[in-house]
C-alpha cells in the first residue's frame, strides 16, 4: 500500500513539474495567408478603420491559441492587429525603439532584465494595447494615452541564466513590472544554420 502512495505521489509531482516547465515556453509560428482565408469579421474591422494600403496576413500557432495577424505600417511605425480565430480582436502591437519609452518605466524593466539575467540584449520590443474594441478602434484613428486599454511591453531578448544562453519573451506591465518570462522554443528546420 505505501508503495502505491509513494508511486502516485512521484507521478504527481512529476506531472505538477512537467505543467510549470510547459508553461514557461512559448512557441509560435507565423506563415504568410491570403486575405480569403481571414475571417470576414477581421477583414471588416480593418476596412472599417481607414486606408491603410498594404496589409500583410499571418495565421499564427502557438501552444495556448492560433490567431489570425495583419501586419500593416501607419505613419511608418509598424503595427500588428492580432484577431482570434473567429475574427475578434484581441490587441494591437506597435514595434517600438527602447528609446521610445519613458525614463521611469525604462529604469524599471532594466532594473528586472538585470535582477533575472546575467547578460542580456534586447532583440525586438513591442507595445501591446489590449481592451475593448471601441477604445482600440479610437486607439488606431488617434494614438493618445488613455484608460480605457491596458498597455503592456512585450521584449524578445537574448539572455544568460546560470551559464544558458536562451531567446526569452519578457512581457512588462505599464509600470514596467514583470507580468511573465517564458523561454522561446525555437522550431527546428531541415536546414543546416551556422
Amino acid at each position: 500500500m505505501k508503495l502505491v502512495k509513494l508511486t502516485f505521489l512521484t507521478i504527481c509531482i512529476c506531472l505538477l513539474c512537467y505543467t510549470q516547465a510547459f508553461a514557461q515556453t512559448k512557441f509560435e509560428r507565423e506563415y504568410r495567408v491570403k486575405p480569403n482565408e481571414v475571417p470576414a469579421k477581421a477583414i471588416a474591422f480593418i476596412n472599417w478603420q481607414t486606408s491603410y494600403g498594404k496589409i500583410r496576413w499571418y495565421y499564427e500557432e502557438n501552444f495556448e491559441a492560433n490567431a489570425y495577424e495583419g501586419k500593416l505600417k501607419i505613419n511608418k511605425q509598424k503595427y500588428s492587429i492580432e484577431f482570434d480565430t473567429l475574427g475578434n480582436l484581441q490587441d494591437i502591437e506597435i514595434e517600438l525603439n527602447v528609446k521610445r519609452i519613458d525614463s521611469p518605466i525604462l529604469n524599471e524593466i532594466k532594473q528586472s532584465l538585470s535582477e533575472k539575467f546575467d547578460r542580456h540584449k534586447i532583440i525586438r520590443l513591442q507595445q501591446q494595447f489590449s481592451g475593448s474594441i471601441t477604445s482600440l478602434s479610437s486607439f488606431l484613428q488617434t494614438p493618445s494615452p488613455t484608460d480605457s486599454y491596458v498597455v503592456r511591453y512585450e521584449m524578445t531578448i537574448k539572455g544568460k541564466k546560470n551559464c544558458s544562453r536562451e531567446l526569452y519573451e519578457v512581457t512588462f506591465n505599464s509600470a514596467g513590472e514583470v507580468i511573465n518570462v517564458s523561454t522561446i522554443v525555437s522550431r527546428n528546420t531541415d536546414n543546416l544554420e551556422y
